[in-house]
């Protein structure tokens, strides 16, 4: 994770000059700090203005879930977990839409698109049944002397563990803790771990 996230923040200004935008003809500045804007959700977007409004779909999938289980709660957990990882590497922050930035400033968007709790009772059923599912859409911008220019765009998504035993006398043990896990609280932070994880694999394979 360490090594893959490196080599994302010191490739992106090479990686920008082919992946941003082909016909750019200045070089894009090396990332020197990054903030992470709260997500939207998909279902009022209109309610968070900006770049992570603007990642959240023109017309949300009807299809998914978006239960009403505390979704600041969730927000601000990715955007505190993406914080303190990129925190690592560089400076980092988490900001708002009509924050001044810098040249240079790496910029963090995104749309939850899927909140699902699960299913606690199917969860201890077994066979890989009522896990959490937590899934947004990722923008990610570079601030240039001329304005914002885009880097990537993505689908992240986080799940809880349902590989569970059969329900037994050590079954019945092993469902209860992994149940703890079970949370959505715990899928923001494996998609904040997933995010960076993806902006790595793309940085080094451009």
């Amino acid at each position: 994770m360490k090594r893959t996230l490196l080599t994302f923040v010191f490739s992106l200004a090479l990686a920008s000059g082919q992946a941003i935008a082909a016909d750019a003809t200045v070089a894009q500045p090396k990332p020197k700090q990054a903030l992470i804007l709260p997500f939207a959700l998909a279902n009022d977007a209109a309610a968070t203005p900006g770049a992570s409004g603007d990642a959240c779909p023109k017309t949300p999938n009807p299809n998914n879930n978006l239960a009403d289980s505390n979704p600041q709660k969730l927000i601000d957990t990715i955007s505190t977990e993406l914080q303190k990882r990129l925190a690592k590497k560089m400076d980092a922050r988490i900001g708002q839409p009509a924050d001044v930035l810098a040249t240079g400033t790496l910029l963090l968007a995104g749309c939850l698109t899927t909140i699902d709790p699960g299913n606690a009772v199917k969860r201890m059923a077994g066979m890989n049944l009522g896990a959490s599912h937590l899934a947004a859409h990722v923008v990610v911008q570079l601030k240039t002397d001329d304005g914002l220019v885009a880097v990537k765009e993505f689908d992240a998504a986080a799940e809880g563990s349902r590989k569970l035993p059969p329900l037994g006398v050590v079954g019945v043990a092993t469902h209860a803790a992994a149940e703890r896990k079970e949370t959505l609280d715990a899928d923001a932070k494996r998609l904040a771990d997933t995010i960076l994880k993806t902006l790595s694999k793309k940085a080094a394979t451009n």
